[in-house]
């Protein structure tokens, strides 16, 4: 029986970020875009993306802010339940923290680095 994906494990610099379900990996590398000549001929160009990690973590006393806030040069990996391991180097923190204070609101986090690599 095939399973596919369910869950993943985020990690930075080899501590888990205890991250809820639904967290999302762009791979990044060559994104390609249409380019149509004036015979109708089609073909495409091509430019670098880097790789991307959205997710959740849930706030409690022990959620190192500080260290998610300050994330720079990490070493980023994405561990899905089906087996396979994609690693971002020199991984940062995007978007400013933003979280609120309700019944156990997660606080979103987005980070960016190199091209993820299958390990």
């Amino acid at each position: 029986m095939t399973k596919y994906l369910g869950r993943a494990d985020i990690s930075y610099d080899g501590k888990k970020a205890g991250t809820l379900p639904g967290a999302s990996l762009d791979l990044g590398g060559w994104e390609r875009k249409s380019v149509v000549l004036g015979n109708g001929s089609v073909g495409y160009s091509e430019s670098p993306k880097a790789a991307e990690v959205e997710c959740e973590i849930p706030i409690s006393a022990s959620t190192p802010l500080a260290d998610i806030n300050n994330l720079a040069g990490a070493t980023v990996t994405f561990r899905a339940d089906t087996g396979q391991t994609w690693l971002i180097r020199n991984a940062f923190r995007v978007d400013t923290l933003k979280f609120t204070a309700k019944e156990g609101a997660p606080m979103k986090i987005k980070l960016s680095g190199d091209p993820a690599e299958l390990v």
